[in-house]
């Protein structure tokens, strides 16, 4: 019998399930438990743990793929260090500690290619209204913020909005945000069950280096927020030919048994 070495295939098969593991450690849901009919939800999802990065221009909607790799998340409270600027933004309180995610390994080729940065899953509540679904980022980018996008759906598809976002570009100062409204393009294309954010990132160089004056990365909080629907109560219309069909196997029924009766 002859036998074939798979041990690379095997290894990135191995690293995909692990990827997949500490990402769904970190999933969230979008919930409607304990929320009235016409009640709003709420969910913040932030950079750090379990998010994952792709470098090309054309990330893989399929969150096993061995493109997506595991991003150096930091709070900047230990080493590496962080550059000032990047401690400065990581400290505001409305991100709500939120970490930096950087390319690993921390020093590399960027160029005119993109980092894009995807979340843990999210899962979407079946009584969460869809088309109130909303969503605001706070963000800080190094050092362009490029695209918002989402995965989901069966086979998984990305849908992006392809819409730079300057007020998260290059901002020295601290954090901004933008509101996707609901019905706009990425919030249109968001299901019930799983979902996954995508952000589309640049660099500014050739080149990054994380323990330098040129690193790339990019840290926020995302709130997505929406209206809760009735619980379906999954009834059958009298009208239903389902409804019909059964009232008639009904009726069938009942004729023989009174036929059996006048027999005996």
């Amino acid at each position: 019998m002859q036998i074939t070495c798979r041990t690379p295939h095997i290894a990135l098969a191995a690293s995909a399930l692990l990827l997949a593991s500490a990402t769904a450690a970190h999933a969230q849901t979008l919930s409607c438990v304990g929320v009235p009919a016409g009640g709003t939800t709420t969910l913040e999802v932030k950079t750090g743990p379990g998010w994952k990065f792709f470098y090309s221009n054309t990330p893989s909607p399929d969150i096993t793929n061995p493109g997506w790799k595991t991003p150096h998340a930091s709070d900047c409270s230990s080493g590496p260090a962080c550059h000032p600027w990047w401690q400065s933004i990581q400290g505001t309180a409305a991100l709500g500690g939120a970490q930096w995610l950087a390319p690993s390994p921390l020093s590399g080729t960027s160029g005119a290619v993109d980092f894009s940065y995807l979340s843990p899953a999210i899962t979407v509540d079946p009584r969460v209204n869809l088309g109130t679904l909303s969503m605001q980022i706070l963000a800080a980018t190094d050092d362009f913020y490029n695209s918002t996008g989402v995965i989901n759906g069966s086979p998984l598809a990305l849908n992006e909005d392809h819409a730079h976002q300057t007020s998260l570009s290059l901002h020295s100062g601290s954090p901004d945000t933008h509101t996707f409204a609901a019905g706009t393009t990425p919030m249109n294309h968001w299901r019930h069950g799983v979902n996954y954010i995508l952000a589309r990132t640049r660099d500014n160089g050739t080149n990054y280096n994380f323990s330098s004056s040129g690193p790339t990365g990019f840290i926020a909080k995302y709130t997505l927020t929406a209206t809760c629907m009735a619980a379906s109560s999954h009834a059958v219309p009298a009208n239903h030919p389902l409804a019909l069909t059964l009232g008639a196997l009904a009726l069938a029924g009942l004729a023989g048994l009174k036929l059996r009766r006048r027999k005996a």
